[in-house]
């Protein structure tokens, strides 16, 4: 995939910026919406031709990822919503759990 490292791992590209200070952040316990971001910036790669989400293979909080749309003109608009979603940097937007998820993606997949 062009622009990143090969050792670079799925985290590394989609990891999520903190969205909280630092003292704010509990450091104890792993989030699971990070998990499925990683997933999810996978699956874009592999609709959109190799194309990261983020400009510059970064997700930032003030960045929305590039709409799906722009190089899948076919996809239906509940499923890029949903891959929308599941790729965005914000923590407050992403799914929070792998059930709310599967949800949101057997409605994306009735829609089609």
């Amino acid at each position: 995939m062009s622009g990143v490292l090969e050792s670079e791992t799925s985290f590394e590209r989609y990891r999520a910026p903190r969205t909280t200070s630092p003292p704010d952040a509990d450091l104890t316990r792993w989030d699971v919406s990070t998990d499925l971001l990683c997933h999810w910036g996978d699956a874009y790669e592999l609709l959109c031709d190799g194309q990261h989400p983020y400009p510059q293979a970064r997700p930032t909080l003030d960045v929305e990822p590039r709409d799906l749309r722009l190089c899948r003109k076919d996809l239906n608009d509940t499923l890029a919503d949903f891959l929308m979603r599941a790729c965005a940097s914000d923590h407050a937007i992403r799914f929070h759990t792998a059930a709310e998820m599967k949800a949101a993606l057997e409605s994306a997949r009735a829609s089609l």
